[in-house]
């Protein structure tokens, strides 16, 4: 998962672990009134990485 993100973000490579905690606090945002198309449009993104 992190060098599929190294490849499409070059500059970024994060360590899977906190790629999986950024994933954990969108999803965090998504599901609670905070949820809206721009939130939910990041989530996806991050989840199809």
């Amino acid at each position: 998962m992190s060098t599929i993100t190294a490849k499409k973000w070059p500059g970024v490579g994060v360590p899977s672990k906190y790629l999986f905690f950024r994933t954990n606090f969108l999803y965090f945002f998504t599901i609670f009134p905070l949820y809206t198309p721009f939130f939910f449009y990041i989530n996806m993104v991050i989840m199809v990485l």
